[in-house]
C-alpha cells in the first residue's frame, strides 16, 4: 500500500515591507513541502489594494495603491489529493516618501550660531538618511538623522542653492533644495582718517564705513561733536545742524560704533580725527549730488559745489583721484562734463575732493568731498513668458533672469499692483511662490534693478500669469 508525503507549510519570512506605488515582486512568503502533484495557494484576508497572489507559486506582485499597518496574513496550500496546509506572515505598505520645504532661504552671518532645518520628511520607513551638496558653507554641517543645519559659520559665502538628498530605510530616496547666504561678521572702516572743517563749511563727511552685518547699520560717536555737527544715525554721515555755527574745536579723536540690526547684534568701532578751525576766506558749498548716469551717454554739467568770496577774481577748481574716464572738470567754472566710458559704482559719497583756489598770497584753499556715480545698464532674459496654475495649487515660478554689467547684485520687483493674492516674488532671485488662491489671468512686468545704483529701474520683462479652477473629476 503506497503512503502519500504530507503536505507542509512553513514561513519564509516573519514581514514583508514594501512602500506605495512600487511595483512589488516578492517570493512565496510561505513554502510548501511534501504533498503531492501541484499546488494551489489562497490568502486571507485579502491582500493591500494593488496586490496578489499567485495561486501556483505564492509569490505576491503589484503595486500599493496606499498605506497600509502591518497584517497578519494566513497563506493556505492545497495538493492534487486535497491535503491543506497553512503558515502565517506579515506585510506592511509604507506611504510614499517624500519631503517638503517650507522655509526655502536663510541668511546668517560669519559668527552666528546656527539652526536651521530646510527640510519636512514623511513617508517610507524610518529612520532616515540625509546628505547635502554640495558642501555647506564653512563651520556648517547637516545632520545625518534630521537633515538640520546647525554649527557656527566661519566664513562668508555667497547665496548658494543647496540639494539635499533624504533616504529610507527600504532604500527609496527623495530630494530637495534650499538657499544659504553667510553675510560678513560687521566691520567700521576707516575711510577719512582726518577732518578739518572750517566753522562756516557745509559739511558732509563720511568718516567710518561698516560692511558686513545684517539689517541696517546704526553709527554712534563719542565725545560728543563740536556744535553745529551731528552725525547720522543710519548712514555714519557727519552734517551741519541747520541754523547752527560750527564750533571752533582743535583737532580731537572721535569713536564710532556701529551696530547691526539683526539678532543678536553685532557692533563694531573704529576712529578718526577732527578739528574745525576759522574760515580761511572762501566760502564752499557742497551742491546736491549728481543723479546716477549711464556709461556711453552725455553727462549732464555738474558742478559739485559753488564757491565765492576768496582774494582776487578767478577761482580756480581741481579735482583728485582723478574722475572716470571720459569725464573732466573744467578748471574755471568747476563743472563736470563729458561722456563716461567706465563705471564708477560704490558707496563712498566722498570719493572725490574737489579744491577750490583763490589768487592770494598764498592762496587760500578751500575744499569739498563728493560722489559720483556712473553706470552699465544690466540685462533681462525672459526664461517663461506664460504660466498657468490651479486654484489652490503650489507656485513656483521664475518668468525672467538679470544680469549686471559686471556681474553685480540685481534685485526684481513686479510693477504696478503686483502679485495676486497668496504669491509674491523673491527680490534677490525673482522666483514666485506661494499658493494660487483664485481664478484670473494678467500680465506684469517685472523690474530688474542693480543693486549698486539704487532708485534707477534699469531693465524690465513682460510676463503672463493664469490661474484657472480645478478640472472637475
Amino acid at each position: 500500500m503506497e503512503i502519500d508525503e504530507m503536505l507542509l507549510a512553513t514561513s519564509r519570512v516573519d514581514l514583508v515591507s514594501v512602500m506605495a506605488e512600487d511595483p512589488v515582486t516578492v517570493t512565496a512568503p510561505v513554502n510548501a513541502s511534501g504533498g503531492v502533484g501541484t499546488f494551489h495557494f489562497e490568502i486571507s484576508p485579502a491582500l493591500p489594494p494593488g496586490l496578489a497572489m499567485n495561486a501556483s507559486d505564492g509569490s505576491i506582485s503589484g503595486s500599493a495603491v496606499g498605506e497600509s499597518a502591518e497584517t497578519v496574513y494566513t497563506v493556505t496550500i492545497s495538493d492534487s489529493i486535497a491535503q491543506r496546509a497553512s503558515a502565517t506572515f506579515s506585510l506592511r505598505v509604507f506611504p510614499t516618501l517624500k519631503t517638503f520645504v517650507f522655509n526655502a532661504s536663510e541668511t546668517h552671518r560669519v559668527n552666528d550660531t546656527v539652526s536651521y532645518t530646510p527640510a519636512t520628511t514623511s513617508g517610507g520607513l524610518r529612520p532616515y538618511h540625509y546628505t547635502v551638496t554640495p558642501a555647506l558653507p564653512a563651520g556648517l554641517v547637516m545632520n545625518e538623522g534630521t537633515g538640520a543645519v546647525t554649527g557656527i559659520a566661519t566664513a562668508a559665502s555667497a547665496f548658494t542653492t543647496y540639494t539635499y538628498t533624504v533616504m529610507d530605510g527600504l532604500g527609496h530616496f527623495v530630494t530637495g533644495k534650499f538657499s544659504l547666504l553667510i553675510e560678513p561678521e560687521l566691520s567700521a572702516i576707516t575711510v577719512t582718517p582726518t577732518i578739518s572743517v572750517v566753522a562756516d563749511a557745509n559739511v558732509m563727511e563720511i568718516p567710518i564705513k561698516a560692511e558686513g552685518g545684517l539689517g541696517l547699520h546704526h553709527f554712534s560717536v563719542q565725545p560728543a561733536l563740536p556744535a553745529g555737527l551731528t552725525m547720522d544715525e543710519l548712514s555714519g554721515a557727519i552734517k551741519n545742524i541747520p541754523g547752527t555755527r560750527i564750533e571752533l574745536s582743535p583737532e580731537t579723536v572721535y569713536s564710532v560704533t556701529v551696530t547691526d540690526s539683526a539678532n543678536p547684534r553685532q557692533s563694531a568701532s573704529a576712529t578718526f580725527k577732527l578739528g574745525v578751525s576759522p574760515n580761511p576766506g572762501i566760502a564752499i558749498t557742497l551742491n546736491a549730488p549728481a543723479k546716477p548716469q549711464r556709461v556711453n551717454q552725455a553727462f549732464p554739467p555738474y558742478a559739485p559745489v559753488t564757491a565765492s568770496s576768496g582774494v582776487g577774481s578767478a577761482l580756480t577748481y581741481k579735482v583728485a583721484p582723478a574722475l572716470p574716464a571720459g569725464l573732466s572738470m573744467d578748471s574755471a567754472t568747476g563743472i563736470i562734463s563729458g561722456m563716461p566710458t567706465v563705471e564708477q559704482i560704490d558707496d563712498d559719497a566722498a570719493r572725490y575732493t574737489v579744491t577750490v583756489t583763490d589768487s592770494a598770497s598764498p592762496a587760500h584753499e578751500a575744499e569739498a568731498r563728493f560722489g559720483l556715480v556712473t553706470y552699465q545698464l544690466p540685462t533681462a532674459t525672459v526664461l517663461e513668458s506664460s504660466k498657468t496654475y490651479q486654484v489652490g495649487e503650489a507656485v513656483n515660478y521664475q518668468p525672467a533672469s538679470g544680469v549686471s554689467a559686471a556681474g553685480r547684485p540685481v534685485t526684481y520687483r513686479v510693477a504696478g499692483g503686483g502679485l495676486p493674492p497668496g504669491l509674491k516674488m523673491d527680490p534677490n532671485t525673482g522666483v514666485i511662490t506661494g499658493m494660487a488662491r483664485e481664478k484670473m489671468k494678467n500680465e506684469f512686468f517685472v523690474y530688474i534693478s542693480d543693486l549698486a545704483v539704487p532708485g534707477v529701474v534699469s531693465a524690465s520683462a513682460f510676463f503672463s500669469l493664469e490661474i484657472v479652477q480645478p478640472a472637475v473629476p
